[in-house]
């Protein structure tokens, strides 16, 4: 692949990957544009352009990722780029209309050594089949919409694990007073069409920082407390596999020996970078999130607010 060109759109957030592209011999950027308003339409036109990373407002990401992909460009977007259903059919749309052209999301969640450790042992079979799944990510957050926010990428996470999920149910705490009535807490319980039974909590009142994906399988379970990243107080980062052990007559014991690790890689720009270029040669890109995965958490969210008759979408 010759130099690839790069737009990037956006402030302060898409300062780590700038520097990750000026460092690579295979990229480069020629312009810079903010995400709101209507400067980041010239670069669409600009024959110099072969890439758009867009690191902005979800509003204004789904309007640059349509019209990216539309005028023949590659596009990296920060996740969730869209806020519905329609939003994300839009960009679907604009990949297929775009044939050939890499559209990656940013799922940073994937990225983190304790989520590579545990899908690697979850797919090898060594535990069995999953049976459950248990996540809370929150967050003292005065960001509106938490199910979204941070509901978003845990259920992308879980889907990871066991697929999309069939049977869902939920409800959200909805503030009438502050946050333009935004929920600040939701649950859900939720089951994949394998039978993989989930728990969520998300919140923006957690004042403790909490991310745990708790992991069960038929011979053991596997654990993902706290998260290590750049401005993230959700370390440290620790990753913990049990394993059933059994007495002499083979029956199983509770509380087995557990190994534990506390993960030091920390999530960079420049993995970012390499697997969008890895889409960009016709790979899967690798951790990077694709518009069916997109599509899919969206869809989870959206049934957990529809299935809230106390949820109103208009407060």
């Amino acid at each position: 692949m010759s130099n690839l060109r790069f737009c990037v759109i956006g402030g302060e957030s898409a300062a780590p990957l700038k520097t990750a592209i000026d460092a690579n011999p295979r990229t480069s950027i020629v312009s810079v544009a903010p995400a709101a308003g209507d400067e980041w339409r010239a670069a669409l036109g600009q024959a110099d352009v072969d890439a758009i990373a867009v690191f902005g407002g979800t509003e204004d990401a789904v309007d640059v990722c349509e019209a990216a992909l539309l005028s023949g460009k590659h596009v990296l977007s920060s996740a969730p780029p869209a806020r519905t259903i329609e939003e994300i059919i839009r960009i679907r749309r604009a990949e297929s209309a775009a044939m050939g052209k890499a559209v990656k999301f940013l799922m940073p969640l994937r990225q983190h050594a304790s989520v590579k450790s545990a899908l690697n042992i979850a797919t090898s079979g060594v535990l069995g089949r999953q049976l459950t799944m248990r996540g809370v990510y929150g967050a003292s957050d005065r960001s509106p919409g938490a199910l979204l926010r941070h509901g978003f990428h845990m259920l992308d996470l879980m889907h990871g694990f066991s697929g999309p999920f069939e049977d869902v149910q939920g409800m959200v705490a909805q503030s009438q007073e502050e946050l333009d009535g935004a929920e600040r807490n939701a649950f859900a319980v939720l089951r994949t069409n394998k039978g993989v039974l989930a728990q969520l909590h998300v919140s923006t009142t957690s004042w403790r920082h909490t991310f745990r994906l708790e992991l069960g399988f038929e011979r053991g379970y596997l654990w993902l407390d706290g998260l290590r990243g750049p401005n993230m107080d959700f370390a440290p980062e620790m990753f913990i596999i049990g394993r059933v052990q059994t007495d002499g007559e083979g029956r199983e014991l509770p509380n087995p020996d557990e190994e534990i690790h506390e993960m030091t890689d920390t999530p960079t720009a420049d993995e970012t970078l390499t697997a969008f270029l890895d889409a960009v040669d016709g790979g899967s890109g690798g951790w990077l999130g694709t518009t069916k995965q997109v599509f899919d958490a969206i869809n989870t969210v959206q049934r957990i607010y529809a299935l809230d008759h106390s949820w109103d979408a208009e407060a």
